[in-house]
């Protein structure tokens, strides 16, 4: 998840919307055959049930998401920032339902729930199990 400074929750602001509620995506040509068929089908898995629709881009489409393996690692921008968005999804680890789920539900402007405003209230952060090094607040 990329986020931009001093951002936590979902996104509330109307700017950040998919238009009509639908979310082009295109598939980087990396992916194999086998690749494509699962990220299509999880997309139409989680498109099923929610009311957001996401599909194959049109070349009308000015704003989409770009799904490519090219990438070190799994990640999204958070909500629609217009033009071609990158969604990262690496061959070898990303390509799990779960995962590529997971990188679309932050292209719709969701975060991660420890990112949430009021996770101060619900969590204690035991600072000194944090190993040496590894602090990022």
């Amino acid at each position: 998840m990329i986020l931009k400074p001093g951002q936590r929750n979902g996104l509330i602001s109307e700017i950040f919307r998919w238009s009509n509620n639908e979310v082009p995506y295109e598939l980087d040509p990396i992916f194999t055959e086998a690749q494509t068929n699962q990220i299509h089908e999880a997309v139409k898995a989680f498109a099923a049930s929610s009311c957001v629709t996401v599909r194959p881009r049109r070349p009308e489409d000015e704003d989409y998401i770009y799904v490519t393996g090219r990438e070190r690692g799994c990640f999204s921008r958070v909500g629609c920032e217009g033009g071609r968005q990158l969604l990262s999804l690496q061959p070898d680890v990303c390509i799990k339902d779960r995962i590529i789920i997971h990188e679309f539900l932050h292209t719709l402007g969701f975060y991660h729930e420890q990112s949430s405003t009021e996770r101060d209230d619900y969590v204690i952060i035991q600072k000194q199990n944090i190993i040496k090094g590894k602090r990022k607040l």
